[in-house]
């Protein structure tokens, strides 16, 4: 099986496999199967790149990743393109050890690719998880789903609902649902407005299934924290009254 990624050093360019296009910039880099329809269309600047065919021993009824096309964002690294430029003339150089040389530098070129474009990809999902977050301080009180928070980060729900836990350590209800309870309690301690006051201005129109949740999280019933709360400020106000100062 030859397989040929290409890795632009200068300039950029459109990339067609089978009918996708893929545009690279230096620091990216496209992969595509054998026998894959390619057109590449260059751009007015002059476009320099790195095209590497491989050749991978496999079983014909095993299928990977290889077979297909995709692009890697690697970013623009200088030990990448200094192991380019090591891999080319080490191929141009003759003998059996030179190949042995170049098959071993080519697994670790590839190898750095996947892990510089896996931490690019952490470092970007880990910012649109934040301004999620950032997204639900400012607007918990509004109707609100996990599809919309989804539709929003360009994710599907799945995956985003996966990121969202791998940063944050809950699913995004879980932490719009607890986010939502401690504003609630805030108000609980903090105001005498009613229960029913209290659960639609955090973003809940039933008062019942708003009590429930908070006595879920909290093991207390909000009415209890409210009740409690005016009782202690009624006593403080009527122990300021009964204080009599003589000169």
């Amino acid at each position: 099986m030859r397989i040929r990624p290409q890795n632009p050093l200068k300039g950029e360019a459109s990339f067609v496999f089978n009918g996708t296009a893929y545009h690279l910039t230096p620091g990216k880099v496209v992969h595509g199967g054998k026998n894959m329809e390619l057109i590449v269309k260059v751009g007015t600047a002059a476009f320099e790149y790195c095209l590497i065919h491989y050749t991978l021993h496999a079983r014909s009824n095993h299928r990977n990743d290889t077979d297909s096309h995709f692009l890697l964002d690697p970013g623009e690294n200088l030990a990448i393109t200094e192991k380019l430029d090591l891999l080319h003339r080490i191929k141009s150089t003759p003998g059996n050890f030179p190949k042995i040389q170049a098959k071993a530098l080519f697994y670790t070129i590839f190898h750095d690719m996947l892990i510089c474009a896996r931490n690019r990809l952490n470092r970007e999902s880990q910012l649109v998880i934040e301004q999620v977050v950032e997204y639900i301080h400012h607007h918990y009180m509004e109707p609100m789903t996990v599809k919309k928070l989804a539709d929003m980060s360009g994710m599907g729900v799945k995956p985003f609902s996966y990121l969202f836990k791998k940063y944050i350590g809950m699913f995004p209800i879980d932490y719009l649902i607890q986010y939502r309870l401690k504003r609630a309690k805030n108000l609980l301690v903090s105001s005498n407005s009613s229960i029913a006051d209290i659960a639609e201005s955090i973003g809940y129109l039933d008062a019942l299934y708003f009590s429930r949740l908070f006595k879920r999280l909290y093991n207390k019933c909000g009415s209890t924290i409210n009740v409690g709360v005016f009782a202690q400020k009624r006593a403080k106000k009527m122990h300021a009254g009964s204080f009599i100062h003589y000169p």
